[in-house]
């Protein structure tokens, strides 16, 4: 992948566990949506793919 280093790279909610980057409960939304947007842009596994959306889902519950 050749994109420049989001923002949320450095954020205390990320938590970066080898191939299974994700945030913490308590993640505001703005890094939510960085974080989705970085990784619907990365070849996703099915797990991957289920975290994103549930994402997804939190944002539009808010």
């Amino acid at each position: 992948m050749s994109q420049c280093m989001p923002a949320f790279y450095n954020s205390p909610y990320l938590i970066k566990e080898p191939f299974n980057w994700h945030l913490t409960d308590d993640a505001p939304e703005d890094v939510i949506r960085e974080f989705i947007e970085y990784m619907n842009g990365d070849e996703l596994t099915e797990k991957g793919k289920k975290y994103i959306k549930k994402l997804q889902q939190k944002l539009e519950n808010k």
